[in-house]
């Protein structure tokens, strides 16, 4: 009964879910068309810390112009 009961919750929940296109930038993004977010695009910054990457987020550092998402746009996407 217990084995139904997760079966039948996991089919529900999957309904519920939405996917949106993602479409590719020539700016080393992409964007969320469902959230109309844009991500950097993943491997960018491979190698380097969180906290390099945050010191590098104000005027003149790498990603000037980017910001960290937020823990439920994480979740979003």
């Amino acid at each position: 009964m217990k084995k139904l009961f997760f079966t039948l919750l996991f089919i529900f929940t999957s309904f519920a879910a939405s996917a949106g296109l993602i479409i590719d930038t020539d700016n080393d993004s992409f964007i969320d068309s469902s959230t109309t977010l844009e991500w950097i695009d993943f491997g960018v910054n491979n190698g380097q810390s969180f906290s390099y990457i945050s010191s590098q987020l104000s005027i003149g550092g790498d990603y000037e112009g980017w910001r960290l998402p937020t823990i439920d746009e994480v979740y979003v996407m």
